[in-house]
């Protein structure tokens, strides 16, 4: 038993020391500035790219919308054109 509570103690002081020089170990402070200034740009490119996808996503409902409101629009003159040729048809007869 008295082995075992050496090497508690001996890891307890351990992680001491180890924290106290190192402060951020197993990374330095450089280190940790490097990697918190990477998942910053990671995060700004990410959102960029999500924003070019919204415009993009913007632009298609425009085009579908248009094309939607073409197609009532040709659909109403269609019915139309036929509605007056039919008349005109039975008129003939």
């Amino acid at each position: 038993m008295e082995t075992l509570k050496h090497l508690v103690l001996k890891c307890l002081i351990f992680l001491v020391v180890i924290t106290s020089t190192a402060n951020g170990w197993p990374w330095s402070n450089d280190d940790r500035q490097n990697r918190i200034d990477e998942e910053i740009q990671r995060r700004v490119e990410a959102e960029q790219k999500l924003i070019a996808q919204e415009h993009k996503a913007d632009g298609w409902c425009v085009v579908a919308f248009v094309l939607g409101i073409g197609c009532i629009m040709f659909l109403i003159v269609g019915a139309a054109l036929g509605s007056k040729g039919r008349q005109h048809a039975e008129e003939d007869h």
